[in-house]
């Protein structure tokens, strides 16, 4: 293998700072508050991280819990048979997201001013 130049050098070190500062952007928070929005059954249902509280809703395959506390949501419980909704922990900012596919639910955290122009940090 070849010894590297000044010019490879630069240009890797020039590659590692753009992938952070890109990562940095895409993920840090956004402005605003940020909601927990739950859609059960074709309904949407709006809560606000700001405000601790638990919701019950009901699917095909039974209950389920989910719960906002501390700027997070997550679902707390599922009578759904592999609970794997509720494995997916905390939701804290946007483009977070959990379904429960027996119950017909999905949690997902969005920003109070979502625009076209916001990146997706899931659809690069």
């Amino acid at each position: 293998m070849k010894d590297l130049r000044i010019l490879d050098i630069l240009i890797i070190i020039v590659g590692i700072v753009f992938v952070i500062l890109t990562a940095t952007w895409t993920l840090s928070g956004r402005e605003g508050q940020a909601f927990a929005e739950v859609t059960s059954l074709g309904e949407v249902y709006l809560y606000p991280l700001s405000q601790d509280g638990s919701w019950e809703f009901y699917g095909p395959s039974g209950r389920m819990v989910v719960e906002v506390k501390d700027e997070a949501a997550r679902v707390a419980y599922s009578e759904c048979p592999e609970h794997i909704c509720e494995s997916a922990g905390w939701l804290t900012q946007p483009p977070a997201w959990t379904a429960c596919l027996p119950n017909r639910l999905i949690l997902r955290i969005v920003a109070a001013q979502e625009s076209e122009d916001d990146v997706d940090a899931t659809v690069f």
